[in-house]
């Protein structure tokens, strides 16, 4: 099935987007040809102003970059108006309920998107109010970012059809949209997270009847005993470095299970606190890679020794790092902050400095990093993939880390 020429078989007959659950497969499908059909007229310079003359209440009582600016961005493109309001530009639960700003918002535009923490204010609006409301966020759903997901999904395959998408991370709001919106299209969704991080169950009870219908499955992992053949796939490859994520309670015990294999070098990243360095280091970690810099992780990390690699991408946080005796530091996200021209652009006035990058570094461009004199080493996960971990495949993520690391040693 091509999106671009989809078929609706019902009138579109939603009138607010508060939850994906509310939408059947067929409205769903609607709205994402009907995206793939705006952006092509964008790209070409044709006229698709469908929103002419409407005005959007933007309602912010959570920032965001991409929200904001994607909405405002889109309106503009479509001819409308969007107007910012934050908490501080309303009375929203100060002198005025929920249902009091549906109420006079109704009577000055012609439409409501808010980014909120409840989702049952985000239901008080569309309840009260005449217009149309968009959740933009709430801490139980997000389903524009689904929306977005799945599109991107299909314009990179062409197709939804026999797909399977792999979440890592805790059951959260995005979890939740992205399970929704695949288990009515007929995408196999898996996630993989540590006990106690797992979607609603509520929502999970939604989502299997959902792909009952849909013909999809909907499977959660939270299986840490991955942790021993994945550390020794990576041996087999010649991987004797792994860094695991720590960004759930599951990290700790597969720091712990790795760090017992003999030969591995075992560290923990995304660590953005010191209690974290603490957790980490009972479990085993060797070293400490953190997205950022700060002071006080790096003190406990060094308390008992311990390596710390930092984030810093900047001339000032370099110029913080060298302060405090740091002379290698993690360059992330490459991709986002210039890649290896702005590492290649910061080693000149930073001699004596390592740059190790991270986030977007690939088979086809780690060799532009690593041919740099002040690059030692990147890193990356295209090595072990989601998918290859569920079935287990541990063999073939041998074989992809023995590919990297041929691909990073040999002469260029």
């Amino acid at each position: 099935m091509k999106l671009e020429q989809y078929t609706a078989e019902r009138a579109f007959a939603q009138k607010h987007l508060l939850c994906l659950q509310d939408w059947t497969p067929d409205e769903i499908l609607q709205a994402l040809s009907l995206a793939l059909k705006l952006k092509g007229k964008q790209k070409r310079g044709e006229n698709h102003e469908k929103l002419k003359g409407k005005s959007l209440a933007m309602i912010f009582e959570k920032s965001s970059t991409r929200t904001r600016v994607s909405f405002e961005v889109g309106m503009q493109q479509l001819g409308g108006h969007a107007l910012f309001l934050s908490s501080d530009d309303l009375q929203l639960k100060r002198s005025e309920t929920v249902s009091d700003t549906a109420r006079v918002l109704s009577r000055y535009v012609d439409g409501i998107m808010i980014r909120t923490y409840r989702q049952e204010d985000v239901e008080d609006l569309a309840m009260s109010g005449s217009i149309p409301v968009i959740n933009g966020l709430t801490d139980a759903f997000h389903p524009c970012q689904a929306l977005a997901d799945i599109l991107t999904v299909y314009e990179h395959r062409g197709t939804l059809k026999g797909l399977k998408l792999a979440y890592l991370g805790d059951g959260n709001n995005v979890a939740h949209s992205l399970m929704i919106i695949c288990s009515k299209l007929g995408v196999d969704f898996a996630i993989g997270c540590a006990k106690g991080y797992d979607p609603k169950a509520e929502y999970v009870g939604w989502c299997e009847k959902n792909a009952a219908m849909s013909g999809s499955k909907v499977e959660i992992f939270h299986d840490p005993a991955d942790a021993e053949p994945l550390g020794q796939a990576l041996l087999a490859g010649g991987l004797p470095i792994a860094e695991v994520t720590f960004r759930t309670e599951a990290a700790a015990e597969a720091i712990a299970i790795m760090s017992e294999i003999d030969g591995l070098s075992v560290g923990a990243g995304t660590v953005v606190s010191p209690d974290q360095v603490e957790l980490a280091a009972e479990a085993g970690a060797e070293f400490i890679v953190s997205p950022g810099l700060r002071a006080d992780v790096v003190r406990e990390a060094r308390m008992d020794g311990r390596p710390v690699l930092p984030g810093a991408v900047t001339p000032s946080e370099i110029m913080e790092a060298q302060g405090m005796g740091i002379d290698t530091v993690k360059f992330f996200p490459a991709n986002l902050y210039g890649g290896a021209a702005a590492i290649r652009a910061l080693a000149a006035p930073f001699t004596t400095m390592r740059f190790v990058p991270t986030g977007g570094i690939t088979p086809s461009n780690m060799g532009e990093y690593l041919a740099l004199s002040c690059v030692p080493a990147v890193g990356g996960s295209w090595m072990v993939p989601v998918g290859l971990v569920q079935s287990k495949d541990f063999a073939a993520i041998s074989t992809l880390c023995r590919t990297a690391v041929e691909a990073a040693t040999s002469p260029s």
